[in-house]
């Protein structure tokens, strides 16, 4: 489809994609492709958009996606329902690395990013009881490390430009937490609270902008705080979709917001409310981001 722009309470976003995807997640932007790539984690699939020639492209996953990262080599190291796989994107087919819930139906991987030294965290959910049965792994030359646990929901991984703090966010209570986090050796410490949400909704993907303020949607609230990095409510982006969950900068020059957005568990009442919910949006802003490190162990 080709794009179009809507206003919205003072911000003019684009509407990129039909309003389909149930839960979209982890958008990527590409510099060298001009391409974001994102997830719908309950189809599930991998998306592709060309940002200039506007073909979309989609792989199917073989197990619910929680997340992904680029390697080094363009391929994509996945976080799935049983386990961490390597997608390949001309073959379209997973090798699986490991099978760490292969015998737990009920868990999943969750959000997950790199820091700036590539090294991935990640995190893992109970998907259909929501018990705090996850934990947050760091994966790097040592493999998968646990790191935290008792998780009910990880999100908001997210990392200071200068790469010294990691932020996290988990459903238990809508707040997101900072850690000091060592570049060198990927050790982290000092948790501390950085944010509480007002929003109404909880704290879902995020991002970290140039001058290190970080961008929390705030899903089921229909907005996006941005946090200074005293954990100060700088600023509230109303966004046109109640659910969205992640966002990640791109485009030429940085300065594109791109948001996705979901629709599950929305009734026919509420969607006719909400026409884009499941769509991909984008908009401006007048701090470039940062492109994401890909994995680099």
């Amino acid at each position: 489809m080709q794009p179009y722009t809507v206003d919205h309470q003072g911000t003019t976003f684009t509407v990129h994609t039909e309003a389909v995807d149930a839960l979209g997640e982890v958008p990527t932007w590409r510099s060298d492709e001009g391409a974001l790539y994102w997830i719908d984690v309950r189809k599930p699939c991998l998306y592709r958009l060309d940002l200039v020639t506007r073909e979309l492209r989609s792989w199917a996953m073989p197990q619910t996606v929680g997340t992904y990262v680029f390697q080094r080599d363009g391929r994509l190291l996945v976080g799935l329902q049983t386990g961490m796989g390597l997608f390949n994107l001309e073959t379209g087919e997973t090798t699986m690395l490991s099978d760490t819930y292969a015998d737990q139906p009920d868990m999943r991987f969750n959000d997950g990013h790199c820091d700036r030294q590539g090294r991935l965290w990640i995190g893992t959910m109970d998907n259909l009881k929501r018990a705090p049965a996850g934990v947050l792994f760091r994966v790097d030359d040592r493999g998968l490390v646990q790191v935290a646990d008792q998780v009910l929901v990880p999100n908001s991984l997210s990392f200071s430009p200068d790469g010294t703090v990691m932020y996290f966010s988990d459903a238990r209570e809508p707040a997101i937490w900072a850690f000091d986090l060592d570049p060198a050796t990927g050790e982290v410490g000092n948790r501390r609270l950085f944010a509480r949400m007002q929003s109404g909704g909880m704290p879902d993907g995020a991002t970290v902008d140039a001058e290190g303020y970080v961008w929390s949607t705030q899903y089921g609230a229909g907005r996006i705080d941005v946090f200074a990095p005293d954990g100060t409510l700088a600023r509230v982006v109303p966004v046109p979709a109640v659910q969205p969950t992640c966002v990640a900068f791109g485009g030429e020059d940085m300065r594109t917001l791109f948001i996705t957005t979901g629709r599950q568990h929305m009734s026919a009442d509420a969607l006719k409310a909400d026409p884009l919910a499941g769509a991909l949006l984008s908009m401006q802003t007048e701090v470039p981001g940062l492109e994401e490190t890909p994995y680099a162990f």
